[in-house]
């Protein structure tokens, strides 16, 4: 979890005052200890406010990541706007009451508006979409990079032989049994015998599957 991500909904909940949320990174960077333990030595956060704000961090990570997707899926013409925003208005009333959300895959597939190998290309297209920018930018270039098969601007584009078609199908075919499985990639520090030091961390979430691991592969 984001550490933060982890002061901030601390703040926001008024179990730290702004003013003091310097110390605590200040605190987290000069020790290279958590975000939680750093509240509770700060603010003397209870176990119970403690947990609150981890779930409620948990929370807003998590609608993070639906509002994110549906922003996608819409922009890439994948589904009409009124059908994501529908399912993100029914996150609202339990993430305010600090309720486990239904997720926004899920809603989609219940309500049949996506089957499970719709989902699994609008994924696997914005995984590739993200690798490409941080390409992009790794090697200074700029511009929007738009993957292949998102969207239906791409259906102007050629049309694959036979061939290609029958082995894109093919793995399509292989890889929709996979588990979802997402990757995102974040910079933060740590500290050591050098000092302060800028690292890359691969959060990864599913199980590493076969099919998984093509796409970790293709995505470092």
């Amino acid at each position: 979890m984001d550490p933060e991500e982890i002061l901030k909904t601390a703040a926001r909940l008024g179990f730290i005052a702004d003013q003091r949320l310097k110390e605590c990174r200040d605190l987290m960077e000069r020790e290279s200890i958590p975000a939680d333990e750093a509240l509770t030595r700060v603010s003397r956060l209870t176990r119970d406010q403690l947990r609150g704000v981890l779930v409620l961090s948990r929370y807003d990570r998590a609608r993070h990541q639906d509002v994110a997707l549906a922003e996608f899926i819409v922009r890439n013409g994948f589904l009409p706007r009124s059908i994501v925003e529908t399912c993100l208005s029914e996150q609202e009333i339990p993430y305010q009451q600090g309720e486990s959300i239904p997720r926004l895959q899920d809603m989609l597939l219940e309500r049949n508006h996506l089957n499970g190998q719709q989902l699994q290309m609008i994924l696997r297209a914005r995984v590739q979409l993200e690798a490409t920018r941080l390409q992009l930018v790794a090697s200074g270039a700029s511009g929007p990079a738009t993957p292949p098969g998102a969207g239906p601007a791409m259906a102007a584009s050629s049309a694959p032989s036979p061939a290609s078609e029958t082995r894109r199908r093919a793995r399509v075919s292989q890889e929709d049994t996979a588990d979802t499985f997402s990757m995102s990639l974040r910079r933060t520090r740590v500290r050591d015998a050098r000092g302060d030091v800028p690292i890359f961390v691969l959060d990864l979430a599913g199980p590493l599957n076969p099919a998984a691991s093509r796409r970790l592969g293709d995505y470092i």
